[in-house]
């Protein structure tokens, strides 16, 4: 949260993140909060601009389930009649198999997760390398995700091949594609996966991983058709984040959060927006 000042008017910028878009809210002292959604992986260049007039709206009001073991099984976030839901289901070994999504009562994507064998499927995709049980380490080989599209059901299925030390070769895809689905979302290819001589990832679809020589991830670099867009962390003596940069297109877009660190404990978080 960062707080600012704009004239007469005080209040505060909230950011949150969910998939790959960026939530970006404000919040005046005399008002409630008003969200817009940015895409992220689309460089952050089309910060939105708030009528200062119209901010009142309804509050925002966030509810969980948790099991006995403190898990949680359901959530749900309102805000005046716009209503978002979820529900997750776990098998014996405590990893999530299907997730249910819904937005205003309605279900739009039903998410199915496996670890079962993969057969002969990844081989028969001249996928190199790939091992036939990767389930059997706890990987998840399958994906799922029954969605609506206009108005019917559409469902689109992954299978995921991975080597004998856990790594990702690619992705067998069948079925209609997920509208709008990120390049990760939508299974990558091999060409889109490269990992370094410890393991690290380095390529991931669209993103270019950077790691230090203590295996620590420094920057993430997102490159799509619109834009390329850096993500940085740093980090204190102890190995702590305490800051985090989107250097988006544009010097006016980018967006800095800072960790603040108390002991082991994470004292206070503040955003930087660039945006007046």
């Amino acid at each position: 949260m960062q707080a600012f000042r704009k004239g007469s008017t005080t209040g505060a910028w909230f950011v949150s993140r969910r998939f790959s878009s960026l939530s970006v809210g404000l919040c005046l002292c005399s008002s409630a909060c008003r969200w817009q959604t940015l895409d992220v992986r689309r460089g952050l260049d089309a910060w939105p601009t708030f009528e200062l007039a119209q901010m009142a709206q309804a509050p925002v009001e966030e509810r969980v389930e948790r099991t006995r073991a403190r898990r949680i099984v359901a959530n749900s976030l309102t805000s005046g009649s716009d209503g978002y839901a979820a529900w997750h289901s776990f098998d014996a070994a405590s990893r999530m198999t299907q997730a249910t999504l819904s937005v205003n009562a309605v279900t739009d994507h039903v998410l199915d997760y496996g670890f079962v064998g993969t057969g002969t499927a990844c081989a028969d995709a001249n996928i190199t390398g790939a091992v036939t049980n990767p389930g059997a380490n706890g990987n998840r080989t399958t994906f799922s995700d029954a969605h609506m599209v206009g108005g019917f059901t559409s469902t689109a299925s992954t299978m995921y091949c991975d080597d004998a030390v856990d790594h990702l070769l690619g992705s067998v895809v069948s079925g209609d594609p997920i509208p709008e689905a990120n390049p990760v979302a939508d299974g990558p290819a091999p060409a889109e996966l490269a990992y370094d001589a410890h393991g690290n990832t380095t390529k991931l679809a669209d993103q270019g991983l950077v790691f230090d020589v203590v295996n620590r991830h420094v920057s993430t670099t997102i490159t799509t058709t619109e834009a390329t867009t850096t993500i940085t962390h740093l980090r204190d003596a102890a190995n702590r984040i305490v800051a985090r940069t989107v250097d988006a297109p544009g010097v006016e877009n980018d967006l800095t959060i800072r960790y603040a660190h108390t002991g082991s404990g994470l004292l206070r978080v503040g955003v930087t927006l660039d945006v007046w």
